[in-house]
């Protein structure tokens, strides 16, 4: 107290007035520049096995890759982007045996207009790409394997499907072979999703005021839609042995015109399907109220399937209460 008191007598004595002294103790002005040059990390994923494990952190705008492994989880960057070119990475993935890291670079995601646009922050004659890249765990060079965008990396750990041009493609992780568009289906197709071995893949069809969730096979075989109907089906989400898909059912769009201004529910229902006959039933039915509206929450419906029971579950907030009732009555209807 005393060498406070003492300090402030001698910068009086020198000229100091109490406003000076309380302006020069302000700090500086928070600048643009330092909520630019934040650094944070996002997109942390982890292999299915092991204890690999790899994130995209964001330094003055320069964005790289970085990689841990247990037990000790020391931080290794991977790649090496020297500058802030407006180049986002997402869709970080690690391949199901640690040995491939997946990510794509470029686009918009988060944004309120076309997410797939590229991103031309330094007015370049020739705009960047959005690009899924691959590259070893291990290190080395990153791979450009496939212009698109959403990578799945196959279970089995040696493809990528992704979705381009509202179509589903695949690539070879390592980029030993150029893409290919894996089939042809009408609509905005998306949200792929490997079956747990690898030897099929779920997709929606969204066809505007209606979509389906479809499997494919192989060449030779038919694609399987799941009880198609004129309702909006998403979220397909497999059984985890492969035999049934849980998915997501939505009123379809359209009818009678209506006012925006008064809230309405929004009902959804859990269906699960047979993978391979495409027979699905109703499992679950929200009621139709405004607290019980499809839930537009970071990761939506959360639907999912319980390993122990291999029966479909969600998690949603209710009356500030999380529920899971719905696991428990599916026992009792389902697989």
């Amino acid at each position: 107290m005393r060498s406070t008191f003492a300090a402030a007598v001698v910068a009086l004595s020198v000229g100091g007035t109490p406003a000076a002294l309380a302006q020069a103790s302000r700090p500086g002005p928070f600048t643009v520049n330092q909520v630019r040059s934040y650094p944070f990390p996002n997109e942390l994923t982890a292999a299915a096995t092991g204890s690999r494990v790899a994130w995209a952190f964001n330094e003055q705008g320069r964005r790289n890759i970085f990689v841990a492994e247990g037990p000790a989880f020391s931080a290794r960057q991977l790649t090496h982007y020297d500058r802030d070119d407006g180049q986002e990475l997402s869709s970080v993935a690690v391949s199901a045996d640690g040995k491939w890291v997946v990510y794509v670079r470029g686009g918009d995601h988060g944004s309120n207009w076309d997410d797939g646009l590229p991103v031309n922050v330094g007015s370049n004659p020739v705009a960047p790409k959005v690009q899924i890249f691959s590259l070893p765990f291990d290190g080395g060079e990153p791979k450009a394997i496939a212009d698109g965008d959403e990578p799945v990396v196959s279970p089995r750990s040696d493809v990528v499907a992704f979705i381009k041009g509202g179509q589903i493609w695949t690539a070879p992780i390592d980029g030993s072979a150029p893409a290919k568009q894996l089939f042809t289906v009408r609509g905005d197709n998306g949200d792929p999703r490997w079956s747990p071995d690898g030897s099929r893949l779920a997709f929606v069809a969204n066809r505007g005021d209606h979509a389906f969730i479809g499997v494919y096979t192989n060449d030779s075989t038919a694609i399987t839609f799941l009880a198609p109907s004129f309702s909006r089906d998403r979220s397909p989400r497999w059984s985890p042995d492969g035999r049934r898909i849980a998915f997501v059912r939505l009123a379809g769009a359209g009818g009678a015109p209506d006012s925006l201004l008064p809230p309405r529910p929004n009902p959804w229902e859990i269906w699960t399907g047979d993978a391979t006959t495409g027979v699905a039933q109703r499992l679950w039915r929200s009621p139709e109220t405004l607290q019980g509206s499809v839930p537009t929450t970071d990761g939506g419906t959360n639907l999912g399937w319980q390993p122990a029971t291999a029966s479909p579950s969600f998690l949603i907030r209710t009356a500030g209460r999380i529920s899971t009732q719905f696991r428990r009555q599916a026992e009792r209807h389902c697989c």
